[in-house]
Order: C-alpha cells, then structure tokens, then sequence
C-alpha cells in the first residue's frame, strides 16, 4: 500500500509508461486485500489521476497537477457491492444479485459535473414538468404498485450522450429504478438500436419520461454535431473548443456533451479565466492598459487571452505577455501570418482562431496553423437527437 501511494504521487522518477504499468499491478493487488466499496471511496479516485495524467487545458490554471475532473466517473456507490478491473478503456460496476444495473467510465475530456450539483436542477425540471401531480399516471396506477420495463430506441444516427442524467432524474423519482446502459455513453448508434433499458415501477417510467428524453435526445445531438466538427480536423494539431453561447441552466451539460463528441471545453463561465475581448479592449483604452490592469487583480494562475482582429493587435498582444491570442474574424491570408508571427516571437502564447467557422471552413482554418478553433456550432446549431421509449 505504501509503495503503491509513493508511485501515485510520483516520487519515483521513471518513465511514465512504466509507472503506469506498476501502478495497475499494484491496483489488482490491492483489490484482492481491501473490500471494493473501501476501495472505491479511498483509492479509486487517486488512480485514476496517476494513471491518466493528461490536462491540456490551456483555458485552466497553468500548473503541472491533474485532477480527478478529468474524467467522467459515473457511478451510484450505494448500488454496488463488487468491481471488476477491466483495463484502461472502462470499469464495469454490477449492482446486486447480478442486476443489469452498470455504468460505463469512457476516458475523455468529458467531465459530468457531480450530482451534488446536477440534482438541483433535475429537480427543478422534475418540478417544472410533473407539477401538482401527473393527472394521467396517478389516476391509473397506484405508486409502486406495477412494475414495467421500458426501452429506449434510436430513431437516427448519432452519439449517445447523458445516460447517466436520465438514470438520476429516474433514481429521484424512486431509487428501485433499475437504469441500465445498452448502448456506452459517449457511442455511435444507428436507428433501431436499443439505447437503454429500464426496469421499475410503471408510473415512475412514465413521470420521469419526458424530462429523462429531452435531456438525453438535446445532449446527444450536441455530442453528434460536435464529432462532426472535430472529424473534419482529426488529422490536423489543431482542436476543437466550445463556447459559452449555451443554454441558459443547461450550461454544464451542454459542455458536458460537446467534450464526449470529442472537443475541449472553453471556459465555463467567467470566473474561468480572463478573456479580454474587443469591447473590454475599448472600456480600457488598449490591450496594453487592459493586460497591465487585468493582470495586476488577478490571481496568479490564471491566463489572460485577448481577442485580435489585426496583426497590429497581435503585436501589441504579444508585447504584452498575453497567454492566448484569439485571432477572431481573420482572411484565412492573415490568419497564415498573425500565426508566423506569433511562433517567431513567442511559441509558448497559444493560438486560438473564432468567428464564422463552420464545417465547410473548420479545415482550412485549422491547415493556418492555429492551437484550437473556438465554435457555437455544435451548440447553437444543433438537431436534437431522436429516442423513443417503448414499454414492454
């Protein structure tokens, strides 16, 4: 146990692959001595960030740690009893007696925010949709009195994202509900394929329904989009990044779905980081009295990006020490060169090119050169993904 603690927190300087591989033999024989549910609330999560140290995300502190956030880990914990190891691509947890209840872990920039969080708003929309009672259910059955199985159906093609939403907003109306994934979070379906399978009271089935379906169908058609978007640069440097034109209260899951179809999130808010844009740029008399302001109130970690929109901003920009330069609105000519420019004199500034992109020009904006391509697209501009649910 101390060894495997020494190696987590890297004190043994060797190679990364190595350690990773001692730390996955130090994980099966850790399981063998200390009872799963002890393991998943004390070790798990330090596993997953020594093994999967990949934080890349030029919008967050600058700093060489990782977090847990990285992740999606998605599990009800009170559920399990037992866990099996199956390798870096997933964990599989099984409820009781052998129930299909499981949850898929994919490894991606996707991070589901904790249900700590989320519950508030299922909640509200739970409250929003059922009101004062839903007059048709109760009036036929009883609460709890039959039990159903529904299952949901693909309509169209496209990536599955917010499974583990729809179970919560269903284990809130009644945590006997029995959600489980057919289809893995983050997947490509075809039409037909069956998405889900849920067993449970009927009248919870059907008050939880709607809201569990709108979520799932409006998050898989960003993450569909999203993939369409990053398909056409998946051969090129550059990466694909969201923005904060989101849905008001359906933010965190709206960026949730863009990073499982495959982009980086953007800032979350504006607590994020520092974005001086070209009205700021204005109310501050300059770039140069923007940065020197900014960076005076700030704290340290953050990054400071300014939005340019000429290569004389993009010189004054770099004087500067902005950490991120935006090149918004561009001639794909200037772009070529506000690139050249900025790897000469700094290579370390960050390069990020917005406005108009669309999956016509996503690739010959990214051939200029550029870091990241900031897009609404996915968001602003996506079809919801269509489920049905048929009860058996």
């Amino acid at each position: 146990l101390v060894v495997f603690w020494l190696s987590n927190y890297n004190i043994f300087k060797v190679r990364c692959d190595f350690r990773r591989c001692f730390c996955f033999a130090s994980l099966q024989a850790l399981i063998q001595y200390i009872e799963p549910p002890l393991f998943c609330q004390l070790l798990f999560p330090s596993f997953l960030r020594f093994v999967f140290n990949f934080d890349k995300n030029p919008y967050r502190a600058r700093s060489v740690g990782v977090k847990i956030s990285d992740f999606s880990i998605l599990y009800n914990q009170e559920l399990m009893n037992h866990v099996s190891l199956t390798g870096p691509e997933g964990y599989r947890y099984e409820g009781h007696e052998g129930r299909k209840r499981r949850v898929y872990m994919k490894i991606s920039g996707a991070v589901l925010p904790p249900f700590l969080v989320l519950d508030q708003l299922l909640q509200g929309w739970l409250l929003e949709d059922i009101g004062r009672g839903d007059r048709t259910t109760q009036s036929l059955l009883s609460p709890n009195s039959t039990k159903g199985q529904a299952l949901w159906i693909a309509k169209a093609p496209g990536i599955i994202a917010g499974l583990p939403v729809a179970a919560r907003v269903f284990q809130l109306l009644n945590h006997q509900v029995d959600f489980a994934n057919i289809t893995a979070e983050g997947e490509k379906c075809e039409p037909r394929q069956v998405v889900a399978e849920i067993n449970g009271s009927l009248d919870t089935l059907l008050m939880g329904e709607r809201v569990a379906l709108n979520l799932v169908m409006r998050l898989s058609g960003i993450a569909t989009l999203t993939n369409m978007y990053v398909e056409k640069i998946a051969d090129l440097p550059a990466q694909l990044v969201d923005t904060r034109k989101t849905t008001p209260g359906l933010r965190i899951l709206e960026k949730y779905a863009t990073a499982l179809g495959g982009a980086i999130n953007h800032r979350m808010g504006l607590d994020d980081a520092v974005m001086i844009k070209d009205n700021h740029i204005v109310a501050a008399g300059g770039i140069k009295e923007a940065i020197s302001r900014i960076r005076s109130q700030i704290p340290y970690p953050l990054t400071i990006e300014v939005e340019t929109e000429s290569l004389e901003q993009v010189q004054e920009a770099l004087q500067h020490k902005a950490d991120i330069i935006m090149l918004d609105n561009m001639p794909l000519s200037m772009m070529s060169e506000a690139v050249l420019l900025i790897r000469q004199e700094d290579s370390r500034v960050k390069i990020e090119a917005s406005g108009n992109v669309t999956l016509e020009t996503i690739r010959a904006v990214a051939e200029t050169g550029v870091d990241y391509i900031s897009s609404s697209a996915p968001i602003t501009q996506s079809k919801w993904l269509d489920l049905s649910m048929r009860m058996g």
